[in-house]
């Protein structure tokens, strides 16, 4: 039997880890290929961070390693790669996933440990790799894949899902995942593939751009009731846009709620919401809302400067649709979110002052600030599009909310933009601050009662106070301007490519973002 070792690396999240789910579905796949079945062994897909060194032994006698690639595995998963083809010459290393770029130059020389990458969707493509290697090992005429002699065409998506047989219903998940003492396992689940829309900071619409394609209806339904069956604590849905399909997705939202009740899994359900959410999801949010599976619904706006959208290929709601939107949701106990990215090509200091100052006049629940990180294969990478906006970028270690402070042996890293044609690093500096300003004082509620007797009072805006109280922080000696001496520290070393993770000990083992006062979280 030909020996098939692969690795999915991803961290810990309070005592818990990710089941190998990239990996498993590819594998699902080949196995309905009966040459294939008869003639490779996979073995259980290495996932800890810690136990590296051990598996880099395991393949000594590995005859192919499968690499997913994401930007949170990237340098554990080089380093692995490295070092088995080393003691292992021969072992054909298949590198795919978002983190493999679709732009290669200089890729084979500065990592030329890899033998292949794999561009799309991967399961028909490595399916023909292993055909291929039973045979001659050519795989030149494969599509969908590079190596440093060749690159062949991109291959179609496929039409039907559904000829890949779930990883979980088959229990292939277990079999190959490692056992570790003491670890829980959260579920990545897809219910659909695609997305219709092409922003240019993400990788999603470019890397699937295509009409949504579904699974079928049986096999989610049969899914749920594995997840709650295997008392699987949190699945992390990865549809791009959930509640798009409302009458099947409210099906969906219907059965986790009977699961919850009847089995008590799974705890909890993270999802990310259709860009264009309306108060037709309602019903889908209060089906989870029920059973404790809701955290909030999505109304992201990524920017609210009509240049910036216009530049990032970005469509908002309209804002009064969004400002009313966030009232019904209010109305209705369901608590809302958007998100706005700093950094974005287009967006000056003050139309992102302007942004965040109208959001505060909504009933949005919370605001959600965060760094523009360049993906490699998002179109806002492209060497041409970085050229003509000046898109300048820090590396810096990554940001990974809520993540264990523990076992993260060897450092990951993200590419963010500091500054473009349209903002110095000066600018972002001092956005970074206004972030401050809106994540801690205003979402957190801190100085809202203020806030709202100077507008009522002396007819402030929201730049306006926050700017008078800027002078405050940086003018007296209150708490409030040592915790602003310890924020500006922060964004001095997060602009200098120190990170952006903050770690207090009082709020627990887990890193997370600078948005606190002491006494406030």
């Amino acid at each position: 039997m030909i020996k098939v070792n692969s690795s999915e690396f991803n961290y810990t999240y309070n005592g818990r880890v990710f089941f190998p789910y990239s990996i498993a579905t590819l594998v699902s796949h080949i196995l309905t290929n009966t040459r294939i079945k008869e003639n490779f062994k996979f073995a259980k897909t290495f996932i800890s961070r810690p136990n590296v060194d051990e598996y880099i032994q395991e393949c000594k006698n590995s005859d192919i390693l499968l690499c997913s690639c994401y930007v949170w595995n990237w340098e554990i998963t080089t380093y692995l790669a490295e070092n088995v083809k080393k003691i292992n010459p021969n072992c054909l290393i298949v590198f795919g996933g978002p983190q493999a770029p679709d732009l290669t130059d200089g890729f084979f020389e500065k990592y030329p440990f890899v033998d292949i990458i794999v561009h799309g969707e991967g399961e028909k493509t490595l399916e023909e790799i292993l055909e291929s290697y039973l045979v001659s090992k050519d795989f030149s005429n494969i599509a969908g894949l590079e190596t440093k002699d060749f690159k062949t065409g991109l291959r179609p998506r496929m039409d039907n899902l559904n000829i890949v047989p779930s990883p979980y219903l088959s229990n292939l998940i277990w079999d190959l995942t490692e056992k570790i003492e003491g670890m829980k396992y959260m579920a990545i689940w897809e219910t659909n593939r695609g997305c219709p829309y092409q922003c240019t900071f993400c990788d999603w619409g470019s890397l699937t751009y295509t009409k949504l394609r579904n699974y079928s209806d049986d096999r989610l339904m049969k899914e749920i009731e594995w997840f709650a069956d295997n008392k699987v604590e949190f699945v992390h849905c990865a549809d791009a846009n959930f509640g798009i399909f409302q009458k099947r997705d409210l099906e969906i939202a219907k059965k986790l709620k009977e699961q919850k009740i009847l089995k008590g899994y799974p705890l909890g359900f993270r999802l990310t919401w259709a860009k264009f959410s309306s108060e037709k999801i309602i019903p889908i949010a209060k089906e989870l809302q029920d059973v404790d599976l809701l955290t909030a619904v999505t109304l992201a706006v990524q920017s609210l400067d009509p240049t910036t959208l216009d530049i990032i290929k970005r469509e908002n709601i309209k804002f009064d649709t969004f400002s009313e939107l966030t009232k019904v949701f209010n109305q209705n106990q369901i608590p809302t979110y958007t998100e706005i990215i700093r950094g974005l090509p287009g967006e000056t200091l003050e139309s992102f002052k302007r942004g965040l100052e109208t959001m505060s006049k909504t009933q949005i629940s919370t605001t959600y600030i965060y760094n523009c990180v360049l993906m490699p294969n998002a179109p806002m990478n492209n060497p041409e599009y970085r050229k003509f906006y000046q898109i300048e970028a820090v590396r810096s270690p990554i940001y990974l909310s809520h993540s264990s402070t523990h076992s993260r042996e060897m450092q990951e890293y993200e590419d963010f933009v500091v500054s473009t044609s349209s903002f110095s690093v000066n600018d972002f500096k001092e956005m970074h601050i206004w972030s401050w300003f809106m994540q801690t004082f205003h979402t957190f509620g801190i100085l809202d009662m203020i806030l709202e007797f100077y507008i009522k009072s002396h007819e402030l805006s929201f730049i306006q106070f926050y700017e008078s109280f800027y002078n405050f922080c940086k003018q007296s000696n209150s708490i409030f301007a040592r915790e602003f001496d310890v924020m500006l520290q922060h964004t001095e070393n997060g602009c200098k490519g120190g990170g952006w993770s903050y770690f207090d000990s009082n709020l627990g083992e887990i890193f997370g973002l600078l948005k606190r006062v002491r006494g406030y979280i």
